[in-house]
């Protein structure tokens, strides 16, 4: 009889301490929020590939693209909040390759088949008019919310946010192409001229707290639209001076076949 109870006192002393795991497992939202904006603050450079699939509103097939970017923060930028070099291999066997230095932004564009000839170049200073519509082209690529501010994930949980943006919030554990992640879920309120059903996962990678992955989802006026992205980090923090991101006025006659060669050995390693 002694040990019949004794058995079953450790069989229900071992379901409190696997219930006790499971739910110290997962993770709080602000704590996760915290956690990753503490390991973005972290980033003084870094170079990372990014592949997208989106299907915007104006489309009707999903377009899929993949960039290696190179990255210098620097918040007192207020435009663009870091240094940056981007190679993007898009649809159509399009091919373009862009830096900014903070005072200039290259853009340079050339089909696959043209690339041994001058590429389509413009050199736009960040005084010019249309310097907002050129370097906004490429925020989807260095992921800038992350960078443009020191906390862009606890922003979720301000006041006005849960008041008229954020429905719910809710954080589970998952992996994730074989890596242990936290996901992050937003679902938004809707409003009237807003998007419908809006929701966001952002995938946070558990040893470090970083995003690796992000997928959107939303309708207006029942069309949808949808954007994934995954992330896989090359070098963070390595020294990468500014003459990496320097705009020279002899790059106005770019041939980008050298650097489309190199960009592709990159994205084979």
């Amino acid at each position: 009889m002694k040990n019949k109870i004794q058995s079953i006192l450790s069989f229900f002393s071992l379901l409190l301490i696997l219930s006790t795991s499971c739910k110290a497992q997962t993770i709080k939202a602000r704590k996760l929020v915290k956690n990753t904006d503490a390991a973005l603050n972290s980033i003084e450079t870094k170079i990372f590939r990014i592949d997208r699939k989106v299907m915007p509103f104006s489309k009707s097939d999903t377009i899929q693209t993949t960039a290696i970017c190179s990255l210098k923060v620097n918040r007192e930028d207020i435009v663009a909040a870091a240094y940056h070099k981007i190679d993007v291999l898009g649809a159509k066997n399009n091919y373009t390759f862009t830096k900014y230095d903070g005072n200039n932004l290259l853009i340079s564009r050339s089909t696959l088949d043209s690339l041994s000839y001058p590429s389509k170049t413009h050199i736009i200073n960040k005084e010019d008019n249309n310097f907002l519509s050129y370097i906004y082209g490429f925020d989807d690529y260095l992921i800038m919310g992350h960078y443009e501010t020191k906390r862009p994930f606890r922003q979720m949980n301000s006041l006005i946010a849960k008041l008229f943006y954020i429905k719910k919030v809710n954080v589970e554990e998952a992996i994730h192409n074989g890596t242990p992640v936290y996901i992050l879920s937003i679902s938004t309120r809707n409003r009237k001229n807003f998007m419908e059903d809006a929701v966001m996962h952002h995938y946070i990678r558990k040893s470090d707290f970083l995003p690796i992955a992000y997928s959107f989802s939303g309708h207006f006026e029942n069309i949808e639209e949808y954007e994934y992205y995954e992330i896989e980090y090359l070098n963070i923090n390595s020294n990468i001076p500014l003459e990496h991101f320097t705009v020279h006025e002899e790059d106005q006659q770019l041939i980008l076949k050298d650097l489309y060669k190199d960009f592709t050995e990159r994205l084979n390693q």
